[in-house]
């Protein structure tokens, strides 16, 4: 039997935070729901074993406050490499776009994004994982989007918004760009395709379609929590996952079990174009 591993790397949502109660983080996490869909893959002569690498808080540029591959002496990074998996999914960059307001002496991560060190440290991260295997195969995940600002983090006490996130796509897409077994994986397109079609959805019923199709075409997501129901809700945050009420996300960035399900599907459609499954 052809066993493949995957190793995923990644920051508090690739571990599962808040997904489905704290109970259930390791159960529920996308990388374990992944996992769960390869195993039901009718082709039996291939054992997927998927392992979740995800620390929350953590971020890609060397000079950030948390950098992944320098944090806790590099012990986690070396576990990483020393997996040797056939396959490795990186799904960093959302705490890249922090911005720590008011403080003009420190910018947060972001500002390495705009210097370049985020995409020279991403390159250097997909160049370290070739030089231990040089048919690996990586999955560049671009961050979900960000539909309502976060509340600063104990950490960095920095916040997350959707405009300093299409920056970091743009970026993880330059820094993919010169390797050939490197996939770019839209986890923000994934989102927003149900996203808006449900949102669609609910404005016809409410007859604001003209306002809602009118913020949709112009890719302003962050506009998107504008559109507020008469009870008060927003129609972003509009319940996806059935009769348990759980969302496609629990906060402006966390995914819920709808959303954690929406990530496993949209990097298992990518691992399944390129090993034929």
């Amino acid at each position: 039997m052809n066993k493949i591993q995957i190793t995923v790397i990644g920051d508090s949502i690739t571990q599962g935070v808040g997904v489905y109660g704290s109970e259930q983080w390791g159960r529920n996490a996308y990388p374990a729901i992944l996992a769960r869909m390869l195993q039901r893959e009718p082709r039996r002569e291939m054992e997927f074993h998927v392992i979740n690498r995800g620390m929350s808080g953590w971020s890609t540029a060397r000079s950030s406050n948390c950098p992944y591959m320098e944090m806790e002496g590099g012990k986690v990074w070396n576990l990483c490499l020393e997996d040797h998996s056939d396959i490795y999914v990186i799904a960093l960059g959302t705490n890249d776009s922090k911005y720590i307001h008011g403080d003009d002496d420190y910018k947060g991560n972001y500002t390495f994004v705009r210097n370049g060190e985020f995409c020279r440290d991403y390159r250097a991260m997909i160049e370290a994982l070739y030089e231990r295997n040089k048919a690996v195969r990586i999955y560049a995940c671009l961050p979900v989007p960000c539909l309502q600002e976060t509340q600063p983090d104990p950490f960095s006490k920095g916040t997350i918004n959707e405009c300093r996130l299409r920056g970091v796509r743009q970026e993880i897409r330059k820094a993919a760009e010169p390797f050939s077994r490197v996939t770019v994986v839209d986890l923000n397109q994934a989102y927003l395709d149900v996203i808006h079609g449900e949102i669609l959805e609910e404005a016809k019923k409410r007859k604001y379609t003209h306002t809602c199709r009118w913020i949709l075409t112009r890719g302003s997501a962050a506009r998107l929590n504008e559109l507020g129901t008469p009870n008060g809700k927003y129609l972003y945050d509009r319940n996806l996952g059935g009769p348990d009420r759980i969302r496609l996300r629990i906060d402006g960035i966390h995914p819920g079990l709808a959303g954690s399900r929406l990530i496993a599907e949209t990097i298992y459609a990518a691992l399944c174009r390129d090993l034929r499954i």
